[in-house]
């Protein structure tokens, strides 16, 4: 409750044991965080300059998809769930956000700008074929999957 820190868009972790968000907590930009709920040991993830939001950890809990700028506009990055090898998925002068794993976490779905206004898109998790989903006037935005039975 420290006046100026913000902690915002919790995700639990593939395993339901802890769970990640983004804070400003130590005095810069916003950073990435893995708070595990057994013991509450807060551990941070990512450490760059500009903003890191949106983590998602995949299905088998290897991988944490998320947004970042970084790099200066947004793009969707991944990285080990421990923090380390952190790379780029999508990189254009678009802002690409939002990013959601598939329930086999073979894709990821994601919002971009790169077409003018916020439209849904999906890649690989390895970030190889890109391709929009919709194709609206409006904005479409937080995708999400669901699995149908």
């Amino acid at each position: 409750n420290t006046p100026g820190i913000w902690d915002s868009t919790p995700a639990f972790a593939a395993d339901g044991q802890s769970v990640l968000f983004e804070s400003n907590r130590n005095g810069g930009d916003f950073e990435l965080y893995r708070l595990r709920l057994d013991d509450m040991q807060l551990t941070r993830l990512t450490e760059s300059k500009g903003i890191e939001t949106e983590a998602k950890e995949s299905p088998d809990g290897q991988h944490i998809a998320f947004a970042s700028q970084r790099d200066g506009d947004f793009d969707v990055y991944l990285m080990n769930s421990d923090g380390s090898d952190p790379r780029p998925l999508t990189v254009n002068d678009a802002a690409d956000r939002c990013p959601q794993w598939s329930p086999d976490g073979k894709r990821i779905s994601f919002i971009s700008d790169r077409d003018g206004n916020l439209e849904i898109y999906m890649m690989n998790a390895d970030g190889s074929d890109q391709r929009r989903l919709t194709n609206s006037p409006g904005s479409d935005e937080v995708p999400d999957w669901i699995t149908v039975h």
